[in-house]
């Protein structure tokens, strides 16, 4: 026995078993299955089974043919059951479990109920997951429903639902009656223009005191605009210039004089058409009726403060001319496509069933003939009914130079 701390010849001692080193994570060195898995012998390996083929009936089989699956070129009209059933959305659920309705942050804990039956739902209202999802589901059905429907039929509805007094309800005071109908049309003439909803923080009425600043603000001009950077900010920056002569004294229509006020900082907002239609309504008392026109932009100017420099500059001379022929082409082609100008081409059936033909791709369809008194789909519902075609059997007219000239600006003028 080996000798021990203690003071007293021990008997017996319990010592700690030694220390186990088995081995842990090892890798088995065989396959796990070589004991049950089956060992095919050499015979069966080489053995080659016959394959026992059918009679010939003497019947073809599409089955094998891959002529048959090819898309074809021109694809045969679906039925409206179909047509609708390939619009709507497909909608995958799957298993997600506890889906989060709003991404979780650290400094944000949703309030947590205990009770008896940790299982119960204590919220019997919808999440905000759901209520998202129902909104959604009813735009998308809502949008599918108005795809269904063509451009030309919704053109016709409107024409039809114009002439029932019941269905044109004020939208938030049902008590209300109607009290005078114009109808609208694009304009003839400004329809070809661009234009912008300009604004100022502080109109130059109210920032300088001069006689006739109303009327001559009313004819202000924007011009100059440049960038620079500022604090690390690159800012849009441009100049109002006004005219020198109030209305009544008025210059030639060929030349007139501006001078500058002051410098703004402009904040351009581009209006996307193929959202919604941004239009301005304009309303022609001695035809007594109502004209749009598109709105490209919104701008709006913030003022500055005026420096020494600023103050010594001087205004521009603005020259008129008449347009070009390239620009009266333009200007003509962009009346065509809004409606502003009549196209004769609408009361030719021949050409509206050609239209039709190429937008359905289909180059000899004799079932769209039965609908050749449509107009073309890219014509708005108020170009089949312009007044430019009705009132007056001339040719398609031709903008005309009414004080709307495009303007040069030349340099400096020293007044």
């Amino acid at each position: 026995m080996a000798e021990s701390e203690f003071l007293a010849t021990l008997e017996f001692r319990n010592t700690l078993p030694d220390i186990p080193f088995d081995t842990k994570f090892v890798k088995y060195p065989h396959e796990p299955e070589r004991l049950i898995k089956y060992k095919p012998n050499t015979l069966e390996m080489d053995y080659t089974y016959e394959i026992h083929e059918e009679p010939n009936l003497g019947l073809t089989i599409d089955l094998i043919d891959p002529a048959k699956y090819e898309a074809p070129s021109v694809p045969e009209p679906l039925e409206v059951g179909d047509e609708q059933a390939l619009m709507m959305k497909e909608g995958h659920v799957g298993n997600k479990g506890r889906s989060k309705a709003r991404p979780t942050v650290s400094w944000l804990r949703r309030t947590e109920y205990m009770g008896n039956d940790l299982y119960d739902s204590v919220h019997k209202f919808k999440s905000e997951a759901e209520i998202q999802s129902a909104l959604r589901e009813g735009t998308e059905n809502a949008l599918a429903e108005v795809v269904s429907v063509t451009l030309e039929d919704r053109a016709e509805a409107s024409f039809r639902d114009i002439n029932e007094p019941k269905l044109l309800v004020h939208p938030h005071n049902k008590r209300k009656k109607i009290a005078k109908v114009w109808d609208v049309f694009p304009d003839q003439l400004l329809s070809a223009n661009k234009y912008a909803i300009l604004s100022y923080d502080m109109l130059p009425s109210e920032d300088v005191k001069s006689k006739g600043v109303t009327s001559r603000e009313e004819r202000a001009l924007l011009c100059g605009v440049n960038k620079k950077i500022q604090a690390g900010n690159e800012l849009i920056q441009g100049s109002i210039l006004l005219p020198n002569a109030s209305t009544e004294e008025e210059e030639s229509s060929d030349r007139e004089k501006f001078s500058y006020l002051r410098e703004y900082l402009m904040s351009v907002d581009s209006l996307d058409s193929r959202e919604s239609q941004h239009v301005v309504f304009m309303l022609d008392p001695e035809a007594n009726q109502f004209t749009y026109s598109d709105v490209l932009n919104r701008i709006q100017l913030r003022k500055t403060k005026m420096s020494g420099e600023e103050k010594r500059r001087h205004g521009a001379v603005v020259h008129r001319r008449d347009y070009s022929e390239g620009e009266t082409d333009g200007r003509t082609q962009i009346l065509f496509e809004c409606g502003g100008v009549y196209d004769d081409q609408l009361d030719d059936d021949e050409s509206v069933r050609e239209f039709k033909r190429r937008r359905t791709g289909q180059k000899h369809s004799d079932d769209e003939e039965t609908k050749a008194s449509t107009p073309p789909p890219d014509s708005s519902p108020e170009k089949a009914g312009s007044p430019a075609g009705k009132n007056d059997g001339s040719d398609s007219p031709v903008p005309q130079n009414d004080g709307s000239a495009s303007p040069v600006i030349s340099d400096s003028d020293s007044d």
